[in-house]
């Protein structure tokens, strides 16, 4: 079988030495290099008839190789398996003569026996398109290339995982970490807290107040610390800072420990501004408590007690004006306790002693009443503790109603046995003999009815004509004599004293 190579005009007719070998052994193996140009035209176009399938007898079979004569591109030739069950060699592979690479041979296995091989098919090339370069070389360089990037990059994510771990599982400061420039780098809670508080640490904490007033009183006020506005932090606070910095999850504890190695990191740097939304807070908590709307004092008698709902004023925290006053201490350092007047509007203020005075009843002791002639019990008397009513008031949170009892005095005579005491002594008494002038006797009888039943208690004056009265002849009464001037002249009601 011969093999056929379309090289270049130059090309001449050869017979290598390896093919002579063969020829003289016997072999048919023959290299027959044709300039393009000695190749019919009809050659190129005409169809190339279904090559007989030839058996050789030698232990090996030769592999045939039709290749088109340049620029014609030689179309691949499909692989034809050899039947089973025996096996082909493999072809030996037939590289170009340089400068061009030519692709290497088709492999051409014997056909079944049941099948013919396909013809090959020639296509007309592109003019400018050079032959392709097999790429199986550089897929395989690109593959392995792909594998060990792939594999440095799980290592180092191993690495850093394992590293953050160790990182992260220490419980010490990072190194080089500081607190406003004191260092405390590789140290734990314990010895962190002894460097700040020995270096001074906080030593310029300061907490400015305000007294917050209403009608001059002091009813609340604004507290707010250099912590508070984060321009400190406590002792504990910054240890624990300085500890816990960094120790998070494993990626973010390596790169911090990275960069904590690389030089000085200030935890407190850009953190000390005066925080205006945290002092606000405080102050409106203040306020939200103090403010109120008017409400007038009132107080209400009652029979055992006297009701009082205290007043409050018209109450507005200006949180602005707070404001401004607690960034002002903390501007100038001057942390003395400050004032603030809340109050728009304070209600009326009572007045105590006039409500003592409508509570206030005198008491009265038990007397016997002469139309009745039965006794009238004494009543207890009311008063009221002016100075508890000033106190309780004064205690009292605005808006906040309480009670002051009223105390009962009871009276000196109650009248509870007075009756068992009535008539039952007789402290005096006086008999006379009547005349024989019976004006004179009538005239006694009549005072005398008047005067009888008459009680005097302790303190009473007896008025002889206050009880028995003007002696008229309307009231009975007749003429005889009387003494007047030391005269005895007759007159109405003459004769009775």
């Amino acid at each position: 079988m011969a093999i056929l190579y379309g090289n270049s005009k130059n090309s001449k007719h050869t017979l290598s030495k390896k093919n002579k070998k063969a020829g003289s052994a016997g072999g048919s193996h023959l290299n027959v290099n044709i300039p393009v140009e000695d190749i019919p035209a009809e050659a190129v176009t005409q169809e190339i008839p279904a090559a007989e399938p030839v058996i050789q007898e030698a232990p090996a079979a030769v592999p045939v190789s039709v290749q088109e004569p340049a620029p014609v591109k030689e179309p691949k030739a499909k692989k034809i398996k050899e039947p089973k069950p025996a096996k082909e060699p493999k072809a030996a592979k037939v590289k170009e003569p340089k400068p061009a690479k030519e692709p290497k041979a088709a492999k051409v296995k014997e056909p079944k026996p049941a099948k013919e091989p396909k013809a090959a098919k020639v296509k007309e090339p592109k003019p400018a398109k050079e032959p392709k370069v097999k790429k199986e070389g550089g897929s395989k360089k690109g593959k392995i290339i792909g594998i060990t990037a792939g594999a440095v990059a799980a290592l180092l994510v191993a690495g850093t995982m394992a590293f953050g771990s160790h990182v992260a599982s220490t419980d010490t400061a990072y190194p080089n970490v500081t607190i406003n420039g004191i260092d405390v780098g590789g140290m734990d809670y314990d010895k962190a807290y002894d460097t700040l508080k020995e270096n001074g640490y906080n030593s310029k904490a300061n907490t400015a107040v305000i007294n917050v007033k209403a009608g001059g009183r002091a009813i609340d006020e604004v507290r707010v610390s250099s912590e508070d506005a984060k321009l400190t932090m406590s002792l504990d606070r910054a240890a624990t800072t300085a500890v816990e910095y960094g120790h998070g999850n494993v990626f973010d504890s390596a790169f911090k420990y990275l960069k904590c190695m690389s030089g000085k990191t200030e935890l407190l740097e850009g953190k000390t501004a005066f925080d205006e939304e945290s002092v606000r807070a405080i102050i409106a908590k203040t306020a939200e408590r103090v403010d109120s709307e008017y409400l007038d004092n009132s107080y209400t008698v009652g029979e055992e007690a006297v009701q009082v709902t205290k007043g409050a004023g018209e109450r507005h925290v200006d949180q602005d004006e707070v404001y401004e006053m607690i960034r002002n201490a903390f501007e100038t350092g001057n942390f003395s306790i400050m004032e603030y007047e809340s109050s728009v509007k304070e209600p009326e203020a009572l007045d105590f002693n006039a409500i003592g005075e409508e509570v206030f009843v005198e008491p009265q002791n038990a007397k016997y009443d002469t139309k009745t002639q039965g006794v009238v019990k004494g009543v207890p008397g009311k008063t009221l503790d002016v100075i508890e009513l000033k106190k309780q008031y004064l205690k009292a949170a605005p808006g906040e109603t309480f009670e002051v009892p009223i105390t009962l005095v009871a009276p000196e005579i109650d009248g509870s046995n007075m009756e068992d005491l009535l008539f039952r002594d007789t402290l005096a008494s006086k008999s006379t003999n009547l005349t024989s002038d019976s004006n004179r006797n009538n005239n006694i009888t009549l005072a005398a009815k008047a005067i009888n039943g008459t009680v005097l208690n302790p303190g009473d004056v007896f008025s002889f004509n206050g009880i028995v009265g003007q002696r008229t002849t309307a009231k009975g009464y007749k003429t005889a004599h009387a003494y007047a001037n030391g005269d005895i002249v007759d007159t109405v009601g003459g004769g009775i004293c």
